[in-house]
Order: C-alpha cells, then sequence, then structure tokens
C-alpha cells in the first residue's frame, strides 16, 4: 500500500503525493501575494513531479501570456 494510480496511470507514493501538495499549496499563496514569478516557479516544478498536472498547466499558460 502507500501508493496510489495518480491521472495518466503513472504511480505516486504518499511521500510523493505530498510534496505535489506542498507546491500547489505554494503555488495559491503566490498567487494571493500576486508574486507571479513564484507562481511561475511553482507550475514548473509541479511540472517536474506531474507532468499532466492540468492546474500547473493551466497557471503557468495564464502567467505566460
Amino acid at each position: 500500500m502507500g501508493a496510489e494510480v495518480g491521472r495518466g496511470g503513472l504511480v505516486a507514493s504518499d511521500r510523493f503525493q505530498r510534496r505535489i501538495d506542498r507546491i500547489l499549496d505554494q503555488i495559491e499563496d503566490a498567487s494571493d501575494r500576486r508574486d507571479w514569478t513564484a507562481v511561475r516557479q511553482g507550475a514548473l516544478d509541479l511540472l517536474v513531479f506531474d507532468p499532466v498536472n492540468e492546474d500547473a498547466k493551466k497557471r503557468f499558460l495564464a502567467i505566460s501570456i
């Protein structure tokens, strides 16, 4: 146990999922502060851990315009 199948068939351990959740929280906090550089970096970091994460893709595209 301790592993789950995520979107796109990727297997993520509980620790891996917690890291993804922390990055999402950091992106949200940065967005609240309007720190777009941190939002962009957080989205890029998240895509390293979860390349199919739609939230990260949307945030990255939104601030890249």
